[in-house]
């Protein structure tokens, strides 16, 4: 059994959604001073590899502390989808050759490789994004989740999230900020996405992780 940790950094410089909060992480005791370290995490729902819960977007949604705790884990598939251009707006025959796997799967992740560009700039330039038909194909599929390494899974200057809205309001969970997806491309493997337990949450940072047998 081997575990991968799908998870970026959290600290003070951890990007954030453009005009969001920025993370703010403060030492509030030393072991030298106090003979015990503690510190205050002051930081939004959707801060790094983190999921959305339907309340991120869907009023009276489901949220961290009320969906069933199963929706948060289970067979997952990655999908490569890093050799389209900038900006690709991905279509249903670009994973409809995955059908059978996916059928079989809880998890879609989707590899675009943009995980290379955390903490730079263009990380919120030219990312792929699926399109309003296949998003609503991967509702169909019946899956938990679809998982990114990217900072959304609609595009950074959309005003009304399609995507979001489409995959939240049929309860389906979205991941972003994925990363090293690249390892588990071709594998069989177990994917692990729970959210801390906050009540009415409409999203939690996450420890991914991914087991492989």
């Amino acid at each position: 059994m081997k575990i991968f940790d799908l998870t970026h950094k959290l600290s003070n410089s951890t990007p954030v959604y453009p005009g969001t909060e920025k993370l703010n992480f403060t030492i509030t005791s030393t072991v030298e001073k106090d003979t015990f370290k503690t510190t205050n995490l002051n930081m939004q729902s959707h801060a790094g590899t983190h999921l959305d819960c339907p309340a991120h977007i869907i009023k009276n949604g489901l949220c961290t502390d009320n969906m069933p705790i199963d929706k948060f884990y289970g067979k997952g598939i990655v999908i490569d989808v890093s050799r389209f251009e900038p900006d690709y707006e991905i279509k249903i025959k670009d994973i409809e050759k995955f059908k059978s796997k996916i059928e079989k799967s809880d998890y879609i992740l989707l590899y675009s490789g943009r995980d290379k560009y955390w903490g730079k700039v263009n990380y919120f330039n030219n990312f792929p994004v699926l399109s309003p038909e296949t998003a609503k194909f991967i509702v169909n599929s019946k899956i938990k989740g679809i998982g990114i390494d990217c900072i959304s899974v609609d595009k950074i200057d959309s005003v009304d999230f399609k995507i979001h809205n489409i995959l939240l309001k049929n309860n389906i969970i979205i991941v972003e900020n994925l990363t090293a997806l690249i390892q588990l491309i071709g594998k069989d493997f177990m994917f692990f996405a729970f959210p801390l337990k906050i009540k009415d949450g409409d999203g939690s940072p996450i420890r991914a992780t991914a087991i492989v047998n």
